[in-house]
């Protein structure tokens, strides 16, 4: 299955972006620096901080097992 997941290799300009899929938002990463990228769901809820891109999409898509 291919996916239609964009990820940025640096932080962007704005410090929030939302995560799309299929046009559907998944949620928002917003870039705390060096606290890490805090990672919120389409309703707005946080569900951590995570030092990677990879790790913050991987917790959109797998949200059981999300660490704080």
């Amino acid at each position: 299955m291919r996916s239609n997941i964009i990820v940025m290799n640096t932080a962007p300009a704005t410090p929030l972006i939302s995560v799309m899929h299929n046009g559907r938002c998944l949620g928002f990463l917003l870039y705390r620096g060096r606290q890490g990228i805090e990672v919120f769901t389409r309703e707005t809820q946080s569900i951590g901080c995570f030092p990677t891109e990879r790790e913050a999409i991987g917790a959109l898509l797998n949200p059981k097992g999300v660490r704080s």
